[in-house]
């Protein structure tokens, strides 16, 4: 993790108990404490849980429908890791291609620690080892996403090819 990072995340972390420690003081003035404002609820439940995770970038291809975001996902990260259709609406679940510094050593399954971390990025897809590039073209009544490590991704870095945003099919 960078210094910066670290250093704004200490930060984040020392306003927010710093907040805290004005909560008595608001009650004596009669002044609304910090926890009732719209912002603080982001603070706790979105800004600082990100904090406690590693510092990653994640990077989605999405778009409209057939207008050719696995070619591009495939283009750009230098592997045939989504499956392209000439049909309308192909993708059905996304595809996630990870850094090999966040994948253990062995046959390139996610260690315990990274699946779940894999897990809270992505709260309500089911996580399935990459097989082909037709394992997003198949239906599921699941939401799943299949992944697996990218021989060109850079450390920090979550790449991910995406279904249509503007489907009709069902």
């Amino acid at each position: 993790m960078s210094a910066d990072f670290q250093l704004w995340a200490d930060s984040v972390k020392q306003l927010h108990r710093r907040l805290a420690e004005l909560e008595p003081v608001a009650a004596r003035v009669a002044v609304p404490p910090p926890k009732d404002a719209d912002w603080f609820e982001l603070l706790e439940h979105k800004l600082l849980p990100q904090l406690a995770r590693p510092a990653l970038l994640v990077v989605a291809v999405v778009g409209g429908t057939n207008i050719g975001k696995s070619v591009l996902f495939n283009h750009l990260t230098g592997e045939d890791a989504s499956g392209v259709s000439p049909l309308a609406a192909g993708t059905k679940h996304p595809v996630c291609l990870v850094p090999k510094d966040l994948a253990s050593k062995d046959l390139g399954d996610a260690s315990s620690d990274n699946l779940a971390l894999m897990e809270s990025l992505f709260e309500g897809f089911q996580l399935q080892p990459w097989q082909s590039p037709q394992d997003p073209l198949k239906e599921s009544e699941s939401n799943r996403m299949f992944w697996r490590v990218g021989e060109n991704v850079p450390s920090r870095l979550l790449l991910l090819d995406t279904p249509d945003v503007d489907s009709d099919v069902t």
